[in-house]
């Protein structure tokens, strides 16, 4: 939260932080208990940090993607070949997608969402499953 006090120091009015989260944090007893809850933390971050914006009208929104083409995502579709198949849409997210979210979420565009946090993740998390 330090960081987010200093930001908030010196930000102008209106401004927006962007956390990047993980469609891991809402996962319980996964393969890394570390990385799970240090990414549920960050929602919580985000809300809390969305809180103390709000009298300069400073939004903070959090980002969780999903199943992502990077090289973590990569290796952890190669250890369990199960994990690909159940990707909505047959494919893994970008980071050019997440960062087209990122640019929705600062913009005017979204200037009535507040912490908030966004899953980038073709639906993983409303149930939608590919089969």
């Amino acid at each position: 939260m330090l960081f987010a006090q200093k930001a908030l120091e010196v930000m102008a009015p209106g401004g927006a932080i962007i956390l990047i989260s993980s469609m891991a944090s809402q996962r319980a007893g996964g393969r890394n208990p570390a990385y799970e809850s240090s990414k549920a933390a960050q929602i919580a971050l985000g809300r809390a940090i969305a809180r103390a914006g709000e009298d300069k009208g400073i939004r903070c929104n959090v980002i969780a993607p999903g199943f992502m083409d990077t090289p973590m995502g990569r290796d952890a579709s190669r250890r369990r070949s199960d994990r690909a198949v159940t990707v909505p849409f047959g494919r893994q997210g970008t980071g050019w997608e997440v960062a087209y979210t990122a640019l929705f979420l600062i913009s005017n565009e979204s200037s009535y969402v507040n912490a908030h946090t966004l899953f980038l993740d073709a639906g993983h998390m409303g149930g939608i499953v590919r089969s």
